[in-house]
């Protein structure tokens, strides 16, 4: 992926968070979800939390995509919604007791998106996880969990190697979720790596590799 100045990477999409160009409810309405009443919560309307995605999608040209932490697919799905360069998503998530059926991130996906996708339920350490995500180098990775501290700096260990030149991290929960935060800043600073801080409705970390 070509090199992105990050500083002008958040000004840019701050200014359109700031001026509301496209809602949370216009991105998600047509995806999947569990129950209806989710269309009603906050975190759904928020003008800052699947827009983020959107506008990112529309500064970055990755060809390949990896979300960790993948559910519906809701906020990759923003992000696919304006990015057009992608040719190979994949969706990783380990078994959890709010598992979430995996027929219905990759309805979400496939309505946005006409590349090859996978998807992967179980955990980093098994061969099949492996013989997806270790052969090629990933442009970009989202890393959507909100769990303890070692299980950060796990996923963020074991996505480095493959993050080719340039490539971003794009982790979330960095304000609401001190777990979140304290990985990703110490990772950061063991990478000599300066990350940028967007204040979305959890708060959004961006690494470039």
């Amino acid at each position: 992926m070509n090199n992105i100045d990050l500083k002008t990477l958040k000004s840019s999409i701050d200014q359109d968070l700031d001026a509301q160009i496209v809602s949370g409810r216009i991105l998600l309405d047509r995806l999947s979800v569990i129950e209806d009443s989710s269309r009603k919560t906050a975190a759904y309307l928020d003008h800052k939390y699947a827009p983020f995605y959107y506008h990112l999608g529309k500064y970055t040209s990755p060809d390949t995509v990896v979300e960790i932490g993948f559910d519906l697919g809701l906020l990759s799905s923003s992000f696919f919604s304006s990015c057009k360069t992608t040719k190979r998503f994949f969706g990783f998530k380990e078994p959890s007791k709010d598992f979430v059926p995996t027929r219905l991130g990759k309805s979400n996906i496939r309505m946005v998106f006409r590349g090859e996708a996978k998807f992967y339920n179980g955990s980093l350490h098994e061969e099949e996880f492996s013989d997806v995500f270790s052969p090629n180098p990933w442009d970009l990775v989202i890393l959507n969990e909100e769990t303890v501290y070692d299980k950060h700096l796990e996923y963020l260990d074991a996505v480095w190697p493959r993050i080719g030149e340039h490539g971003l991290v794009i982790a979330e929960y960095i304000d609401r979720h001190a777990p979140a935060r304290d990985a990703f800043f110490a990772f950061c600073e063991s990478k000599n790596r300066q990350p940028i801080i967007f204040e979305t409705r959890y708060g959004t970390g961006i690494l470039q590799k």
